[in-house]
């Protein structure tokens, strides 16, 4: 082993180890204070350096005194002198033994942003990456993976079946090191950018993850190198303090309006989706958007004042004859081959009271939204839906939804039986369940109070943010708050051995009548008012 060698016995935790070995994707890894994120990021950094000799890598943070007297002490704790000796180190640059370069780079000056555009780099380290604007993150974004002077192992070029295969290639056709691109920090609002992109939680994620966007959390306990005392002392701070920079929580606790208890999330488990489609009443909700998001969801509800959402349609910028097809299509799938029953279809007010002009500024009102779902002339009859207007009041809502979200003390879960349960379910989605719920249950997450500064103080207001995404919320609340009616009891029978109850001895009689008069058919003895 060489002295510029230094060997990593066991990683700090899971999330470390999954940084550092996490490929060619925006990368996060968001965690307590002394979890180790740090670290992972400049060991990270560091594997690329040697990996790829001629390697071009940009260090970031926003701040000139936070990036020397954190960010790069950190990293020359790890970069031995050994390293760089045969090369070159300034304030600003790094030049190893190997021709690998590392710019550090700070954003608190005016031209920051200029000087970013003139990059070529083969991977970007972001520290406390938080700090920085979405348009920076971007911008660094599209400078990774054009600097075309690194050196690639042969066997890298093998994995892929030889150098012809090699997928990250410059525009004249040169063969690149993958593009990096990855940083660590703390949890943020919903209202940051580093949440709608990488947060789980975020009514974005599914749009980012394609792009290969990813982030883990780790705790600050997680770290096996940790000082318990230091762990001891951030723990004694208040809540908020703890949810940031101990234990993170993405989103904002004090400005949340909903809490999902997990014990609302169901798996789609064959079943219940078979006691949801035979044992209870059925129903479904709308939220209509013209250019934004349409969401249709469908919901049961059965005889102990439980409810179930246990599908979802969630589409934007199409007809409304795109909708009826959609929502029609996955309705069937309640009845086939029969037309399903619901006993309400709830819309948004507006689809239904809400009137469009006729020609002139003068002419009255004519028709409405709701009429399009209804149109059977230019649209397939069989797909139209007759809307009824559901409530549409704030305070209601808002306080009805918490009524049912929250877990009831006296309330038996209806998939467990345990005592301790919420009265609203979601059965999310999954690979083999792709309608299942998963904007519904995102956006209702995400809803929180508007945030006003008072007196340089920040303070939560009684009113909802609307600028948070809220179609599969507004879904959903058109329903519960309409107190749905109840679904059937399901009577169950304890029977005395060797006997049954009357109601089998019917079904039975029935089913061998059947058979009787299928076998007198087939004997060709069928015979009027007793053969089939």
């Amino acid at each position: 082993m060489s002295s510029t060698t230094r060997v990593i016995k066991k990683w700090a935790n899971d999330g470390q180890q999954w940084l550092v070995e996490r490929g060619a994707a925006p990368t996060l890894l968001v965690g307590g204070i002394n979890s180790g994120k740090t670290v992972g990021c400049v060991l990270k950094s560091l594997a690329l350096l040697i990996k790829y000799p001629g390697f071009r890598l940009a260090v970031i943070r926003r701040s000139l005194n936070q990036l020397q007297k954190t960010t790069m002490e950190t990293w020359y704790q790890w970069c031995t002198k050994p390293m760089y000796d045969k090369g070159h180190r300034t304030e600003a640059i790094l030049d190893l033994n190997n021709g690998s370069r590392t710019y550090f780079i700070h954003l608190d000056q005016p031209n920051s942003l200029d000087l970013l555009a003139g990059l070529e780099l083969n991977g970007a380290y972001v520290s406390q990456i938080e700090e920085i604007s979405e348009k920076a993150w971007d911008l660094l974004d599209v400078r990774v993976g054009r600097w075309t002077g690194a050196i690639i192992p042969q066997s890298d070029f093998d994995e892929f079946g030889g150098k012809q295969n090699w997928p990250w290639k410059s525009p004249a056709g040169i063969c690149v090191p993958p593009r990096y691109f990855y940083g660590e920090g703390y949890v943020t609002d919903e209202d940051h950018w580093l949440y709608r992109r990488f947060s789980d939680e975020s009514p974005e994620h599914e749009r980012w993850a394609k792009l290969g966007y990813e982030s883990r959390i780790v705790f600050s306990e997680d770290n096996i190198y940790a000082i318990q005392a230091n762990i001891d002392a951030a723990l004694s701070k208040d809540d908020d303090y703890i949810r940031r920079y101990v234990r993170p929580q993405w989103g904002n606790p004090e400005g949340k309006i909903f809490t999902i208890d997990p014990l609302s999330v169901l798996k789609p488990e064959k079943n219940l989706l078979d006691r949801i489609k035979h044992r209870m009443k059925l129903h479904r909700a709308l939220d209509h958007g013209d250019f934004s998001p349409t969401c249709c969801g469908w919901f049961a509800t059965d005889h102990d004042h439980n409810i179930f959402v246990y599908r979802e349609y969630y589409q934007k910028d199409r007809l409304v004859s795109y909708h009826r097809k959609a929502i029609f299509d996955l309705s069937m799938l309640d009845g086939w081959p029969d037309r399903p029953r619901y006993h309400s279809n709830l819309a948004d007010p507006i689809v239904v009271r809400n009137r469009v002009r006729g020609r002139t500024l003068n002419s009255p009102p004519k028709h409405t939204v709701g009429d399009e779902y209804t149109d059977t002339v230019l649209m397939d009859p069989k797909t139209a839906i007759y809307w009824q207007e559901a409530e549409n009041d704030e305070i209601v809502t808002v306080s009805r939804m918490k009524e049912y979200l929250k877990v009831d003390p006296g309330h038996r879960h209806p998939i467990t039986g345990e005592l301790g349960a919420p009265h609203l379910y979601f059965i999310e989605k999954t690979p083999d369940y792709p309608f299942g719920c998963d904007r519904i249950i995102k956006e209702i997450r995400a809803q929180q109070r508007v945030k006003a500064t008072v007196a340089d103080r920040e303070i939560w207001l009684d009113e909802r943010d609307q600028k948070i995404p809220d179609h599969g919320y507004d879904t959903t609340k058109y329903f519960v708050v309409s107190r749905p009616s109840l679904g059937p009891i399901v009577e169950t029978y304890t029977s005395v051995p060797g006997e049954i109850p009357l109601v089998e001895f019917e079904k039975a009689e029935k089913a061998s009548r059947f058979r009787k008069r299928l076998e007198e058919r087939r004997a060709g003895v069928g015979r009027l008012g007793y053969g089939m």
